[in-house]
């Protein structure tokens, strides 16, 4: 079973968008889901410049079943290794977003953005040492991202002499 959705909008100064995907998997404890949100709001537009905000999720969760031996896989190909039964990753990611221009006169402009980011990840995967027999490990990262940048932008009108 396979489902995929996705969906959009936007009404006057806001967007919204929706998609992701969500399925079985093709053997036992192999299911997958991912989704990703996105919506953006202007609260401040006019002829001079503006401002928008955005926000992102995205969402994911993957099951690994881990590999069968020749053996397993021939008796039943859609099957799962019990020792694998643990296996798999959850990742969440947040960021939220501004940024802004501005015509300050007829020759220069200001445009600048900022992002915060968090990203929590956490997942276990299981090494095989000896048939039958491995080690787990899990792992939980949580990351933060911080992000800005500020342009002004000049154009300088130029004659020459030739167009004098």
């Amino acid at each position: 079973r396979q489902l995929t959705f996705s969906g959009a909008g936007s009404r006057g100064n806001i967007s919204f968008g929706r998609n992701g995907t969500e399925g079985d998997g093709f053997r036992a404890n192999s299911e997958r889901m991912s989704s990703h949100i996105r919506a953006r709001l202007t609260p401040w537009q006019n002829d001079r410049g503006s401002v928008t905000l955005s926000y992102l999720f995205q969402d994911r969760d993957v099951k690994d079943p881990g590999p069968l031996s020749r053996d397993a896989a021939e008796a039943d190909r859609r099957s799962s290794s019990a020792l694998y039964q643990f296996d798999d990753l959850n990742d969440r990611h947040h960021e939220l977003g501004v940024e802004g221009v501005r015509q300050l006169s007829l020759t220069s402009r200001l445009t600048w953005f900022g992002t915060v980011g968090v990203r929590d990840l956490r997942g276990d995967r299981t090494i095989a040492l000896a048939p039958n027999f491995g080690d787990t490990q899990g792992r939980d990262t949580d990351l933060r991202r911080y992000m800005g940048n500020v342009q002004h932008e000049l154009c300088l009108l130029y004659t020459s002499d030739a167009a004098r």
